[in-house]
């Protein structure tokens, strides 16, 4: 899925090559019992100053996955912010990062 979004520093989108390491890491880290174990997800931008993963769900939703790079989690970690729009995620979420981004910079 090639979508062109309007990020904001510090998000940007996740170049296709990067998809299938981002998406092992996931499945390396999920545990059963966690909100997004087992569902296919598609990996969209990524904050560049975090491990935090922005992904599409299969009902357009979007998830906010921070990747531990630290083995399997558990029923809480890796830590997930669900987001029911683009919008929603742009409003509560990546706006906030720019303005604190604008502000250390």
């Amino acid at each position: 899925m090639t979508v062109n979004y309007p990020w904001l520093e510090p998000w940007a989108g996740l170049p296709e090559s990067q998809h299938a390491s981002v998406q092992h890491e996931l499945r390396h880290e999920l545990a059963p019992g966690h909100p997004v174990y087992g569902i296919p997800l598609t990996p969209i931008g990524k904050h560049e100053g975090t491990d935090d993963v922005l992904f599409h769900l299969p009902d357009q939703r979007l998830v906010l996955v921070h990747l531990t790079w630290a083995g399997r989690g558990d029923g809480v970690y890796p830590r997930t912010d669900f987001f029911e729009s683009w919008a929603d995620f742009a409003t509560n979420r990546m706006e906030p990062d720019h303005v604190g981004y604008e502000e250390a910079v």
